[in-house]
């Protein structure tokens, strides 16, 4: 299925905010482990997986709408020096990429061009 420009556009946005926070979470619990916060690590990796999971899907819908999934686009990836700073960071940029998503994905031109209803649920994941 051909898709829109746009439409595989903004799904390659997102899938950069999804591979940012995989980076972001890897080093984090990578980081929590040096430091001997071994149930941390485990944790802050299992939001990592959810990211993945949620990526993987992306990338599924912009290849099935005959786009390239662009994996080489990353954000500003904010590492904190401590674990204060870290679920902090995590936090606002998980935030962050909410509160964008929800505009990319609400815009009338992305409603009309594709159900996105599972993207929406991503969205608020």
């Amino acid at each position: 299925m051909k898709g829109d420009k746009k439409l595989i556009q903004t799904l390659n946005e997102l899938l950069a905010d999804e591979l940012t926070a995989i980076n972001q979470y890897v080093v984090h619990g990578e980081m929590a482990e040096n430091w001997g916060y071994g149930k941390l690590k485990k944790s802050v990796g299992a939001r990592a997986i959810t990211e993945m999971k949620h990526a993987e899907k992306l990338i599924e819908r912009i290849l099935f709408l005959e786009g390239t999934p662009i994996v080489g686009d990353l954000n500003k990836i904010h590492i904190g020096a401590d674990i204060p700073h870290q679920f902090a960071n995590d936090l606002a940029s998980e935030m962050t990429t909410i509160a964008i998503s929800k505009k990319r994905i609400a815009h009338p031109s992305m409603m009309r061009s594709l159900r996105l209803r599972p993207l929406r649920r991503l969205a608020a994941n």
